[in-house]
């Protein structure tokens, strides 16, 4: 009897929250030691070039971001329950597994394309299978830790669908510079009128489509605490 009491304390949304909280700062601080200090201890011990003093300044930083993120938001659940910060966890996560998934493809596949315009698709591929992946994990861990079900409409928001509308961008600038006729006269250069649609089309078709998307979302939720007349003008500025 003893056992089950225990294991049904155990299970309650509190020590799971915890337990998640936890993991996701350990693994911030295991990732900011792999991906920063180890690259920072062999480059103060290495010969160094101008060039390696700007990638230490610029992208060392870069990339302890998703370990800043699992502490930060992860510290953050640990004391109380915040859809956000699930949210947050789980879209580390799955950005982490789209640039997996497109680094397995180019690297996997026999390369049928130009490099750029390869490494834009697979992109684009490994976003595609990591969107449902976020969707699903953390509809899935909503109510283990306290949090009401949502629907997965519910967990679209505006930065998803400006993030598959930048990738678009990059992939039909790509397609039109790979396959547009060239110009005899300046091969590097897509020949008229492509040099005014390559402008044009990659810019204009994200951004419809954004808008289209974006009109079928769900409006914003009363915020809790917030008074209606507040609310309304919170909304209208």
């Amino acid at each position: 009897m003893v056992f089950i009491h225990v294991a049904r304390v155990d299970t309650k949304p509190e020590f799971v929250r915890k337990f998640i909280a936890a993991a996701s700062m350990l693994a911030g601080v295991a990732w900011i030691g792999f991906a920063t200090a180890f690259p920072l201890i062999r480059f103060l011990t290495e010969d160094k070039e101008p060039f390696d003093w700007i990638f230490a300044v610029t992208m060392l930083p870069l990339m302890a971001i998703p370990g800043a993120i699992g502490l930060f938001y992860g510290r953050r659940l640990f004391l109380r329950f915040d859809e956000t910060s699930v949210k947050y966890l789980c879209g580390t996560l799955a950005v982490l597994g789209a640039f997996q998934i497109s680094a397995l493809l180019e690297t996997g596949l026999p390369r049928r394309f130009p490099q750029r315009l390869g490494s834009q698709l697979y992109l684009m591929i490994g976003v595609m299978f990591a969107i449902p992946a976020y969707f699903f994990t953390v509809k899935a861990i909503l109510p283990l830790v306290g949090g009401e079900r949502r629907k997965i409409r519910e967990l679209i928001s505006r930065n998803m669908i400006g993030l598959i509308a930048f990738l678009l961008w990059g992939l039909l600038s790509e397609l039109i510079e790979t396959f547009a006729p060239k110009d005899p006269e300046y091969p590097n250069l897509v020949a008229d009128p492509w040099v005014f649609l390559s402008l044009i089309i990659p810019i204009l078709v994200p951004i419809i489509l954004y808008k289209i998307a974006v009109s079928f979302l769900p409006s914003e939720p009363v915020i809790a605490g917030v008074s209606d007349k507040k609310h309304r003008s919170f909304r209208l500025s």
